[in-house]
């Protein structure tokens, strides 16, 4: 509730950042055996771990097209609950092989690289889409291309998007209208199957 305005990709990257000082608190609260630090530890844990749930599940939600939607959440809620318990699961046994702390150690050292890789793309692709951003809007105003492409000409995908062949492009595939982008994609597509 605290965190529910936090835009989605910083909600991830912080929640990703969390992790592996949550993780360190824990293990120095095993090899301490202190309760509090072990408890200041799951509660990092718990806070990072759920920002980064909620920001994961709020971006599904906005990127995912809403005919597919259903599915998209469905599949990522099995991959979250996979990611969740095989880990700890793995850990239980560890834990019964080499001890408590080695394992624990083990554990934090695998599941907060894995943090920091994850965080680290997501500033990647947060700074990249900045950029993006800004050279967009600091472009100056070239006008619309009106002349119909000749089919050796090359189109990206946000050209596809962005409108029909030959059409002019206004704005870019931020602009298309609802529901329009699996058409598109079906008539980009038709000609393929078709021979």
């Amino acid at each position: 509730m605290l965190f529910r305005r936090l835009p989605d990709r910083r909600a991830i990257t912080f929640g990703v950042a969390v992790v592996p000082v949550a993780l360190l608190l824990i293990v120095l609260a095993l090899r301490a055996d202190s309760l509090p630090l072990f408890i200041a530890g799951v509660l990092a844990g718990g806070a990072g771990s759920g920002l980064a749930f909620m920001g994961s599940l709020t971006l599904i939600n906005r990127v995912a097209p809403a005919a597919d939607r259903a599915g998209t959440v469905s599949a990522y809620f099995v991959v979250c609950y996979l990611a969740i318990s095989v880990p700890v699961i793995g850990l239980g046994f560890a834990a019964e092989d080499f001890g408590r702390y080695p394992a624990a150690l083990a554990f934090a050292v695998l599941i907060g690289g894995l943090a920091v890789v994850a965080g680290g793309i997501n500033v990647v692709v947060v700074l990249t889409q900045q950029n993006n951003h800004r050279r967009s809007t600091n472009r100056p105003e070239t006008g619309d291309r009106t002349r119909p492409r000749r089919p050796s000409e090359s189109r990206s995908t946000t050209d596809v998007l962005a409108g029909e062949p030959g059409a002019p492009i206004e704005g870019g595939a931020r602009h298309r209208q609802p529901g329009a982008t699996r058409q598109r994609w079906a008539d980009l597509f038709d000609p393929v199957m078709r021979g």
